[in-house]
C-alpha cells in the first residue's frame, strides 16, 4: 500500500514497473520482472532451440548454393554483413544472453525512454513565473543523472491532488457557502473540477501502465524478431517490431511533455482562484460561542468566478484531447521516418 510520503498514482505506477521489470537491487539493476522470465522462457525452449539452429543452416546453406551459382557476389562486405548478422543473433539468443540483452535493447528503449521524459518534463515545466517547488524538481531531476523509474513523475501530480484535496483547501472551498448567495453552487463546480482533474490524472496513469506492458510483451518476445533478420522476406517483421517499440516509447515521451505543461498551468489555474482568506465566525448567545463556521473573505463578481472556472474546465478538456491524439501522432511520426 502507499506510504505517507506516495501518492496513489506512483505507488500504482512503481508496482507495475516493479512487477513487469524487475525491483532495483543495490547495484540500481533490475531483477527476476516479468520480462526476464518471458525472455528466458522462449530462449531456453527446446522448440524454438532447434527451430533458430534450423533457420541458421538454411541461411548459410542458400548462402553457400547462390554462391555456387553465382547469384551471390563474395567480397568482404558482404561475407562480414552476414558473419555478423549471425553472431548478433547468436549473441542475443544464448541461454546467458539475458544480461546483455537486459542492457543492451532493453536499455536502449526503456532507459533511453526515461532519459528523454526526464528531458521533455524538464523543458515543460520550465514555464515563465512558475515558481518550483521540491515534489517538482524532484520528478524532474536525480540526483545521481540516473533514471530508473517514471514513477517520481507522477509524485508531483499526486502533490497537486492531494493539496487539492486536503482540509485546508477544503475549508477555503466550504467559505464559499455563506460568502456569497450562489456559493453552495461555486463549491459544486469547484469539486466537479477536481473530479475530472483527478479522472484524467488516473487516465494518464493507466495509459502510461498498458503501455509499459505492451513494450515489455514485445521486449520479452525480441529474440523471435532478431532471428528474422536473417532472410529479406522476413526482415519486415524485425522492422515493424522495432517500428513498435519506438511508436510506444515517443508515445510515452510525448505524452509526459504534455501532462506536465497542462498540469504546471491547472495547478497554477487552482491556485489563483483559491487564492483568498477564510476566517472563523462565531455565533452564540451572550458570552456563549455555539457554532463556528467558516466564511471566505473574497470579493468576486459572479463574471469572475465563472471565467475562472471555464479557463480550468478548458484546460482540463484540453488536456483530454491532446492526450488522446498521441497514439496517433507517433504512429504517423514513425510512420514518416520509414521505420514502419
Amino acid at each position: 500500500f502507499p506510504s505517507h510520503d506516495m501518492g496513489i498514482l506512483e505507488f500504482l505506477v512503481r508496482l507495475v514497473e516493479d512487477t513487469l521489470l524487475g525491483k532495483l537491487d543495490g547495484d540500481g539493476v533490475r531483477q527476476n520482472g516479468v520480462i526476464e522470465f518471458f525472455y528466458n522462457s522462449i530462449i531456453q525452449d527446446s522448440i524454438f532451440i532447434i527451430t533458430l539452429r534450423a533457420m541458421l543452416s538454411l541461411y548459410i546453406c542458400f548462402y553457400g548454393m547462390a554462391t555456387l551459382l553465382g547469384v551471390a557476389e563474395i567480397n568482404k562486405k558482404e561475407l562480414m554483413n552476414r558473419v555478423l548478422k549471425i553472431g548478433l543473433i547468436m549473441f542475443f539468443t544464448s541461454p546467458t544472453s539475458w544480461k546483455y540483452y537486459n542492457q543492451f535493447i532493453v536499455g536502449f528503449f526503456y532507459d533511453g525512454m526515461n532519459y528523454m521524459v526526464s528531458l521533455f518534463t524538464s523543458l515543460s515545466t520550465a514555464v515563465p513565473g512558475v515558481e518550483s517547488t521540491p515534489q517538482l524538481v524532484q520528478a524532474t531531476t536525480t540526483s545521481d543523472g540516473i533514471v530508473t523509474s517514471n514513477s517520481t513523475r507522477f509524485g508531483y501530480i499526486d502533490t497537486v491532488i492531494m493539496t487539492l484535496l486536503s482540509e485546508a483547501v477544503a475549508a477555503k472551498i466550504f467559505g464559499l457557502i455563506l460568502a456569497d448567495v450562489i456559493g453552495i453552487f461555486y463549491v459544486l463546480i469547484i469539486y466537479s473540477l477536481i473530479a475530472g482533474f483527478v479522472v484524467i490524472m488516473l487516465f494518464a496513469a493507466c495509459v502510461y501502465a498498458i503501455n509499459i506492458m505492451k513494450m515489455v510483451f514485445v521486449l520479452s518476445i525480441g529474440p523471435i524478431f532478431i532471428c528474422f533478420t536473417l532472410f529479406s522476406h522476413t526482415a519486415r517483421f524485425f522492422k515493424n517490431w522495432i517500428s513498435y517499440l519506438g511508436a510506444r516509447a515517443l508515445e510515452i515521451m510525448i505524452m509526459f511533455f504534455v501532462l506536465y505543461i497542462f498540469v504546471v498551468m491547472i495547478n497554477n489555474a487552482f491556485n489563483t482562484m483559491l487564492y483568498y482568506k477564510t476566517c472563523v465566525e462565531s455565533f452564540g448567545i451572550a458570552n456563549f460561542t455555539v457554532i463556528k463556521i467558516l466564511r471566505a473573505d473574497v470579493s468576486r463578481s459572479v463574471i469572475d468566478w465563472f471565467s475562472q472556472f471555464i479557463s480550468i474546465g478548458a484546460l482540463i478538456f484540453m488536456m483530454k484531447l491532446v492526450l488522446d491524439k498521441i497514439p496517433s501522432i507517433c504512429g504517423n511520426l514513425i510512420a514518416i521516418g520509414g521505420v514502419s
